[in-house]
């Protein structure tokens, strides 16, 4: 059933995402974007939305329209006027009431052919569900620049380091070492040094990185001063990935700056893994919150977040169930604690697999 796309209608709302992946899925040969004026000044409005896919999507020539969200006279006779027989509609995005017309219209539009319309569905690997009932699985593989685009995101220059910073072989090391002392250890390098205007030098040899010690002023110094109080896990966690990553990405969204620990890109969804070796459940739970909000900035509904810190099974299960309530089910967040990240040190990574392949 495989038919080629002529002409795509989308319904355009507050994430350009849906309609960003179903044109690159299905290759139309024109796009138009339906867009209501309403709240043109928000930078989520569907006016913005649809610039944005207009400006990502202009090898498809895409057109852009204004449209009314609830009369649905209006809403008729505006499909009617550009439709082309053999149209196919997109109707994930816009509003609820939107769609209903939309698709009504679509319909009466389509009666003799019979209608080609869809949503993007975001559960599983995801898919195209067209209301015919065929399923078409998303094969579509985007790049990290590609969800920067779509979400209004500007990177910041990124730093160099110097030649004796601390390297993946160091979080190793270090995750080893602690893992095996238990949290103390993380616990005692952060209260030593996470306050930049104590200069403190850094013994490495404390921490089994040989005889040499770090001197405020030494280029490095940031670095491994970052590194033992808890950048280490960032690293050693995006070693675990089995798709490409980024540590410490500094990035401006809505001219405000903001630092995410690991993100990662598979297909058309975007992975970010906020990392703490916090053992307090209220700095853990802010943790978890800026994740799952950082996570629906970027990559929208499709994006997932979760949450690697060192809390005991009980304080990791008393957070995934406070988690569960204001986000809406327990797929919308991970959270991986203590035992979880020794597991993941002794080969046995079920759960981090689970997250990523559930998606």
């Amino acid at each position: 059933m495989n038919q080629q796309c002529q002409q795509l209608i989308c319904l355009v709302g507050s994430n350009p995402l849906p309609n960003y992946i179903a044109v690159r899925q299905l290759q139309p040969e024109s796009v138009l974007l339906y867009h209501t004026a309403e709240d043109a000044e928000r930078l989520d409005s569907s006016s913005r939305v649809a610039d944005v896919l207009a400006a990502a999507l202009k090898q498809f020539r895409p057109q852009k329209f204004d449209i009314s969200a609830t009369d649905a006279p209006e809403i008729a006779r505006k499909l009617g006027q550009r439709h082309l027989a053999g149209a196919w509609l997109n109707y994930t995005g816009g509003t609820k009431v939107m769609a209903v017309h939309a698709y009504a219209a679509f319909r009466k539009l389509n009666e003799t052919a019979g209608p080609r319309a869809f949503y993007v569905d975001d559960r599983g690997s995801g898919s195209l569900r067209f209301t015919d009932g065929e399923v078409r699985p998303l094969s579509v593989d985007l790049t990290f620049e590609e969800f920067w685009a779509l979400h209004n995101v500007r990177p910041r220059r990124e730093k160099t380091a110097a030649g004796d910073s601390p390297t993946l072989a160091d979080a190793e090391a270090l995750a080893g070492r602690i893992f095996a002392d238990g949290p103390g250890l993380a616990h005692e390098l952060y209260c030593q040094h996470h306050n930049e205007k104590a200069r403190a030098k850094i013994s490495l040899a404390e921490i089994g990185f040989g005889d040499r010690t770090v001197q405020y002023g030494d280029p490095s110094w940031d670095s491994w001063r970052r590194f033992i109080t808890g950048v280490w896990l960032e690293h050693w966690c995006s070693s675990l990935f089995d798709m490409p990553t980024r540590v410490g990405s500094e990035l401006v969204f809505n001219e405000r700056e903001m630092e995410l620990d690991v993100l990662a890109v598979r297909r058309h969804r975007l992975f970010l893994l906020s990392c703490t070796t916090s053992t307090e459940v209220g700095q853990c739970k802010l943790k978890a919150f800026e994740a799952y909000h950082r996570a629906r900035q970027l990559g929208g509904d499709h994006a997932r977040s979760a949450l690697a810190c060192f809390l005991r099974d009980e304080g990791r299960d008393l957070l995934k169930r406070d988690m569960r309530l204001p986000l809406g089910g327990p797929e919308t967040l991970a959270v991986f604690g203590l035992s979880d990240l020794k597991n993941w040190f002794q080969g046995h990574r079920d759960s981090l697999h689970a997250w990523l392949r559930e998606s």
